[in-house]
C-alpha cells in the first residue's frame, strides 16, 4: 500500500481543538521549552509540548515542505465540546455552518477526548448528521471525522411501501394485508403517501433476512393492500422498500447541480448493496466493494476515525477524479479513479459542498450516528500526530492508534507552525503536502 500520507488509525483519543496558547520562556506556571531535530528537520515548542502550543518545524532545505493553498489555517475544526452552535473559529476559517445542523448534543455516548457528542437518529431525521462544509469548487478536499455507530446497517433497514388510492383511515398498529402476494406487516408509522413496517409481527419479517431474494415474503407492486379500515393500491415500484440508504459521505456540485458522487457503507452477511457512485456523471457504472481492495465494512459500538480525500478531474469526461476512503487507518482502494463532472448542462460543474453521514430514507427507531470532531480543508497539506510509526494500514488492527490533525497556523516551503492538540510528548509526527504525499516524518522525544 502506498505510503501517500492520507491515513490514520484511531481507536482512542482525537483532537481537542484548544484555542492557541503561544508560550513563552521563563513565564512562570508555564512548560520548558522543547526542541529535537538537527539543520536538516528541527522541531521547537517554546510553551512545551502541551495542549494548546505552538509547534515550529523549520528545514534548512533539505525538505520542502510546498505551498498550503488557500489559507495555512483548516478550513473548519470543529468537536463535539464546541456545541452546535459553530465552529471553532480560532483553529479553522469558518465561524459558522454552511447549512441547517442537524443532531442534538448527548452524554450517552462519549469518545475519550470529549466531554460530549453530537447525535442524530437517522431514524428521525433524513438529513446528514452535523452541517454541509462549502468548500468553493477547491480542487482537493480533506474530511477527518469521529464517529460512532450504535446500530448496525443490516439491522437497522427501513420496510416501506408507498400507497396511492387510499379509501379510509389508516391507524398504527393495523395490520396491512396484499391481496395478491398474500404478504402481510403491522403499521409503525405512516406519513404522506408512506407506510412503514414494524420490525416483528406480520409475515414480511418470517423471510427478511433470508439470503434468496425470492425466497423473501414480499408485498407485490401495484397490488391493492388492506386494513381493517382501508383499502389501497401499493405504489412503491419494488413492491416493498427494505433498505438502509446510507450515505457515508456525499458530495455536490452548486445548489441546483445534478452531479453527486456517495459513499455507502455495508456490515457482513447484508443483503444492502454498498457501493461508491457518480449520479448523472459516471463513465465505467458504480464502484462496488468486490472490486475495492478493502471492503472496509461497518464497525458498530466503537470509536472510529473516517478519513476522505477528494481531487476534482482535471476536466470534463477526463474520469480521472480521486476519491480515497480510510476507516481506522486502513485504504478502501488506491488505482480507481473517477468521472465527477461533465459538459451537460447542470452537471458541468466541480463539487463545492460536502456532507457527513446521512440515510435517505429512514432507518429502524434509535439508529444513532454520533460525532466527536470533524476536521475539514480544501488542501492535502496537513500535519498530524499518531502512536504509531507509520500511517496506512494494510489490514484490520485492534491496536490503540490515535491520529490527530494539528491545524497549522503558517505554511511555508521552509517552516510550518501548528497547535498542539492535547499532549503530544512522544507521539511520531508527519509533515504531508499539496499532493498528499509525506514529506517527513519523525518523534516528539
Amino acid at each position: 500500500m502506498s505510503n501517500d500520507g492520507l491515513g490514520s488509525n484511531p481507536q482512542a483519543g482525537g483532537f481537542s481543538l484548544s484555542a492557541i496558547a503561544v508560550g513563552v520562556s521563563g513565564v512562570a506556571g508555564e512548560e520548558a521549552p522543547e526542541t529535537g531535530g538537527d539543520s536538516a528537520i528541527a522541531w521547537e515548542a517554546l510553551g512545551g509540548l502541551t495542549d494548546g502550543q505552538i509547534i515550529t518545524f523549520t528545514t534548512d532545505g533539505t525538505y520542502d515542505f510546498g505551498t498550503k493553498p488557500n489559507d495555512p489555517k483548516p478550513l473548519l475544526v470543529w468537536n463535539a465540546d464546541d456545541g452546535i452552535s459553530a465552529p471553532n473559529a480560532v483553529l479553522g476559517r469558518k465561524s459558522v455552518w454552511d447549512g441547517t445542523f442537524y443532531g442534538e448534543v448527548s452524554s450517552t455516548i462519549v469518545a475519550p477526548e470529549v466531554s460530549q457528542s453530537v447525535r442524530l437518529d437517522h431514524a428521525i431525521n433524513t438529513g446528514a448528521i452535523l452541517a454541509q462544509v462549502e468548500f468553493n469548487s477547491a480542487p482537493n478536499l480533506y474530511v477527518h471525522r469521529r464517529q460512532y455507530d450504535d446500530f448496525e446497517i443490516d439491522t437497522a433497514i427501513v420496510i416501506r411501501t408507498r400507497y396511492q388510492n387510499l379509501v379510509g383511515t389508516l391507524n398504527i398498529g393495523d395490520t396491512v394485508t396484499g391481496q395478491t402476494s398474500g404478504a402481510t406487516g403491522i403499521i409503525r408509522e405512516f406519513l404522506d403517501d408512506k407506510i412503514l413496517y414494524e420490525y416483528s409481527g406480520g409475515n414480511i419479517n418470517t423471510t427478511m433476512y433470508d439470503a434468496v431474494i425470492d425466497n423473501r415474503i414480499r408485498f407485490d407492486p401495484y397490488e391493492v393492500m388492506t386494513t381493517p379500515s382501508a383499502t389501497m393500491d401499493n405504489n412503491e415500484g419494488q413492491g416493498m422498500l427494505t433498505d438502509f440508504n446510507n450515505k457515508h459521505y456525499r458530495m455536490w456540485g452548486p445548489t441546483g447541480a445534478q452531479n453527486d458522487t456517495y459513499l455507502g457503507q455495508d456490515t457482513a452477511g447484508s443483503f444492502l448493496s454498498p457501493k461508491v457512485a457518480e449520479e448523472n456523471t459516471s463513465i465505467d457504472g458504480a464502484f462496488y466493494p468486490n472490486d475495492w481492495d478493502n471492503n472496509l465494512l461497518q464497525k458498530p459500538y466503537t470509536w472510529i476515525t473516517d478519513e476522505m480525500a477528494y481531487q476534482d478531474n482535471s476536466s470534463a469526461n477526463s474520469n480521472d477524479g480521486i476519491l480515497w476512503w480510510w476507516e481506522d487507518g486502513v485504504k478502501a482502494w488506491e488505482a480507481k479513479r473517477f468521472n465527477f463532472r461533465n459538459e451537460e448542462a447542470l452537471r458541468d460543474q466541480p463539487y463545492t459542498r460536502v456532507y457527513q453521514r446521512q440515510v435517505s430514507n429512514g432507518a429502524r427507531p434509535n439508529s444513532y450516528t454520533y460525532m466527536a470532531s470533524l476536521y475539514v480543508d480544501d488542501s492535502w497539506c496537513r500535519v498530524v500526530v499518531s502512536d504509531l510509526p507509520d500511517l496506512n494500514l494494510s489490514n484490520e488492527t485492534t491496536d490503540t492508534y490515535t491520529v490527530i490533525p494539528l491545524p497549522p497556523t503558517a505554511w511555508g516551503s521552509n517552516e510550518i507552525s501548528v497547535v498542539a492538540q492535547g499532549n503530544v510528548a512522544g507521539k511520531y509526527w508527519f509533515i504531508i503536502d499539496a499532493t498528499g504525499s509525506e514529506v517527513i516524518k519523525g518523534q516528539f522525544v
